[in-house]
C-alpha cells in the first residue's frame, strides 16, 4: 500500500480485499488494514462518496457491499490515524457473475441425429459480456466411453468461434461436449 510518514513514523495502508483482479460474485469484502491506531476509515467506490467502514480491531477496517454492479470498478481506501494523518491508496477490480453464451450452430449434426457418414462436423460460437473468453474445449466420445479433448487458450476478442471436423469414425453412437470460461473463471458447457 502507499506510505506517508509523519514525525519521522511510517504510516502504511494495505488493502486485503479487494486484491483480485476478477470476482465470480457482486458481494465484495473491502477491507484494511493500517499499521498504526485507526481513527477511521472508509471508502469510495467508482468516484462515488466515501462509505465509512465498519471496526474490527484496533489496525483494521472492513464493510461487505452485497450489490455490486457488473463491470470494472475503482476503489479508494482513506484512513485517519489516531495523530489525525489522512492516508490513501486504490486498487481496481472487476465483477462478472455472468457465465460466456456458448451455443453449436449449423453445420453440427442434431442432437440424436442418425448418420451413415465417418465423419462428425462441430461449429460452436461463445460469447462473453464482462471478462472476455479465456479458453475453450470440446471434447468428443463414443459409447465406449473413449474421449479426446482439443482446446484453446488466451484467446483475444475477436476470436468468437471454433470449427471442428473428426473423420474416419466407426459406427457406432459418438457424444460431444464443448465449454468455454472467461477470465473471471465462469464457465458454461453444451
Amino acid at each position: 500500500g502507499d506510505t506517508i510518514t509523519d514525525e519521522g513514523c511510517d504510516y502504511s495502508m494495505v488493502i486485503n480485499s479487494p486484491i483480485n483482479p476478477f470476482y465470480t460474485l457482486s458481494q465484495i469484502v473491502f477491507n484494511i488494514t493500517y499499521n498504526d491506531g485507526i481513527s477511521s476509515c472508509g471508502y469510495s467506490l467508482d468516484g462515488n462518496f466515501n462509505v465509512t467502514m465498519l471496526f474490527s480491531n484496533w489496525n483494521t477496517f472492513y464493510l461487505i457491499n452485497n450489490t455490486i454492479a457488473e463491470g470494472n470498478h475503482n476503489v479508494v481506501f482513506s484512513c485517519n490515524n489516531s495523530y489525525n494523518v489522512w492516508n490513501f491508496t486504490s486498487t481496481n477490480f472487476f465483477v462478472d457473475t455472468i457465465v460466456p453464451n456458448i451455443e453449436y450452430v449449423a453445420p453440427t449434426y442434431i442432437s440424436g441425429s442418425y448418420l451413415s457418414v465417418g465423419t462428425i462436423v462441430q461449429n460452436l460460437t461463445y460469447s462473453d459480456f464482462g471478462s472476455l473468453i479465456e479458453s475453450w474445449a470440446i471434447c468428443m466420445g463414443n459409447s465406449t466411453s473413449s474421449w479426446g479433448c482439443g482446446g484453446g487458450q488466451n484467446l483475444t476478442e475477436a476470436q468468437n468461434s471454433v470449427f471442428s471436423t473428426v473423420a474416419g469414425l466407426l459406427q457406432d453412437i459418438y457424444f460431444f461436449n464443448a465449454t468455454v470460461c472467461d477470465n473471471a473463471g465462469n464457465c458454461n458447457s453444451t
